[in-house]
C-alpha cells in the first residue's frame, strides 16, 4: 500500500476541542477534521475527496497562555460594549487561558488517489507559510515522501509505541489496548444552513506494549499506522 509520509514539526500548537470557550483544551495530536482540512486546502480542492489519514507524533510539553477573545453578549447585557452595526448586539472583549503544545513533532500519513498525494505534496513545498491549527501555528515541513506500508503480524512482531497514536475504536479493540477516548468531527453536510457532522470515535494511545493482532508498519520509520476516514 503507497501512501504519503508527513514528517511535520511545530514550535507551539492548540488543536482546540469544541465546546471549549472560557479555558481552550487542545486535543494531544491535530484531530481528524484538522488533517482533512489540511490535505484539502493544500490541495485547492473545489470537492471532497475520499481519504485516508494516520496521525501519530508527540510534544515536550503543555504552555498556559492567557489571550483576549471578542465575542457577542447578549442584548440584555448590563457591560453594553461596542454596538456592531447590522448584528445589534454588543461585542465584549474577556480574557482566557489557552493551553499550547511546545515542541511538536508529527508523522502524518495520508492514503488517497496518487493524482492528489502527487499534487499535496508539490503543492506543500511551495507554500510560503504553511500551518497546522491556527493560523499562526506554522509548520516545519522536514519529509514529504510517498512510502509504501506492510502489514505487520503482532503476535510474531512485538512492537513499543514511542509516541502517541489515534486508533480506530475497533482497533484498539482488536490490539487489546486502552486509552483516551475521543468522538471527532469527520466531515459534515449542509441542511437548512445547519451543519450535521458525521463522526469517528477513536482513541489516543501513548506508551503501550502491542503485542496481539495486526496493523500497517511503516518499516523505515519503524511506526504502525491506523488509517482513519473513508
Amino acid at each position: 500500500m503507497s501512501v504519503l509520509r508527513l514528517e511535520l514539526y511545530q514550535e507551539f500548537a492548540c488543536y482546540r476541542k469544541p465546546m471549549t470557550y472560557g479555558f481552550w483544551e487542545t486535543y494531544p495530536l491535530p484531530p481528524l477534521s484538522t488533517i482533512k482540512g489540511f490535505f484539502h486546502n493544500v490541495v485547492e480542492a473545489k470537492e471532497y475527496i475520499p481519504a485516508r489519514y494516520g496521525i501519530q507524533g508527540k510534544f515536550k510539553s503543555v504552555v498556559l497562555d492567557i489571550q483576549s477573545m471578542y465575542k457577542f453578549g447578549r442584548k440584555d447585557s448590563e457591560n453594553k460594549g461596542i454596538i456592531i452595526e447590522g448584528f445589534n448586539k454588543p461585542l465584549l472583549k474577556s480574557p482566557i487561558y489557552v493551553s499550547n503544545l511546545y515542541a511538536v513533532e508529527l508523522t502524518i500519513y495520508i492514503e488517497s488517489k496518487l493524482e492528489y498525494l502527487e499534487k499535496f505534496r508539490e503543492n506543500l513545498l511551495n507554500l510560503e507559510y504553511p500551518s497546522l491549527g491556527r493560523k499562526e501555528d506554522l509548520v516545519r515541513v522536514d519529509s514529504a515522501d510517498i512510502v509504501d506500508l506492510v502489514e505487520r503480524d503482532l503476535f510474531k512482531n512485538r512492537h513499543r509505541l514511542k509516541n502517541g497514536i489515534y486508533l480506530s475504536k475497533e482497533k484498539a479493540k482488536e490490539l487489546g489496548v486502552n486509552g483516551i477516548n475521543y468522538r471527532m468531527r469527520f466531515r459534515y453536510i449542509i441542511k437548512d444552513n445547519i451543519r450535521y457532522f458525521n463522526r469517528k470515535d477513536v482513541v489516543y494511545v501513548d506508551d503501550e506494549f502491542l503485542e496481539f493482532g495486526s496493523i500497517l508498519y511503516d518499516e523505515e520509520k519503524n511506526k504502525i499506522i491506523d488509517l482513519i476516514g473513508d
